[in-house]
């Protein structure tokens, strides 16, 4: 997954990768996003940090490297017998509110997104340092505190037994074709990814997907044998027919690239053309 990056310089301690034990999640508790997080902690000392922040709409921001020691559940007494900033890894989540924005309000939200992309990024976190789901858990199972809100009240759509269920279910990957963003994309089921600045054959069929994965139509296109092939306008590339693109005529060949030579048509007995 996607994740940017804008670290402190100022808001950690050093570390190395081999003290990750715990995942410890979190809310904000305020309305920014991640990345005004991050430019709000690499701006200048505060005495606190996390690892990750993930935004409203599922974007991942890291502002201290994995390695290093973020200071995110420090306190001067402690619930959880062993974890500690200096043995867990951080991850804010970014929240909505929709009335008080005191810490033991209820009018504290996940969006959706924000919720998917932060069990995805903390699945990814357990198994790159094997950390066990039972390692996974709330800054109030660490120091008492109401963090993340949302998560220690469970009186939104979003609770803690469902994420912690999210990280050791398979997620769902997408598989073959979805119209989205204007467009139709074409997701390889076993990876959940969709095609990109690629050609992929669905079937007997041919398509081009730009960079951002839509399929291209109503244009030709190269091959990597440098020959050009035109992609209809339902995407399929074109095969042993006639092409009309900007009033002029083409031929698509039986392996679909574009006819170049010399060309020879006749008329049947009814006037029609035909390839001779």
């Amino acid at each position: 997954m996607e994740v940017h990056k804008l670290l402190t310089p100022y808001n950690y301690s050093n570390g190395q990768t081999g003290r990750i034990k715990y995942i410890v999640i979190h809310y904000v508790g305020a309305l920014g996003g991640a990345e005004a997080n991050c430019k709000y902690y690499a701006s200048q000392y505060i005495g606190a940090s996390a690892h990750y922040f993930v935004g409203f709409s599922g974007e991942i921001w890291q502002s201290v490297e994995d390695e290093d020691i973020a200071w995110h559940c420090g306190a001067k007494t402690y619930v959880h017998p062993e974890c500690r900033n200096s043995n867990s890894l951080g991850i804010e989540l970014c929240v909505r509110n929709k009335g008080s924005q005191s810490d033991t309000s209820r009018d504290w939200y996940f969006e959706d997104a924000t919720v998917k992309a932060a069990a995805q990024l903390t699945r990814e976190l357990m198994k790159q340092y094997n950390v066990p789901v039972d390692h996974v858990i709330r800054h109030y199972d660490v120091t008492g505190k109401i963090c993340p809100n949302p998560y220690v009240y469970n009186h939104t759509q979003h609770t803690w037994s469902d994420f912690k269920t999210s990280l050791t279910e398979r997620p769902q990957l997408k598989s073959g074709w979805f119209e989205e963003d204007g467009g139709w994309r074409f997701y390889l089921g076993d990876t959940g990814n969709y095609v990109k600045n690629d050609w992929y054959k669905d079937g007997e069929s041919w398509y081009w997907f730009d960079g951002a994965g839509l399929m291209v139509k109503d244009t030709w296109k190269t091959g990597s044998d440098g020959k050009w092939y035109y992609l209809n306008d339902n995407g399929e590339m074109a095969k042993n027919q006639w092409v009309t693109w900007k009033g002029e005529l083409y031929r698509a060949t039986d392996d679909g690239s574009m006819f170049e030579g010399s060309l020879y048509l006749d008329t049947d007995e009814k006037g029609a053309l035909h390839i001779i």
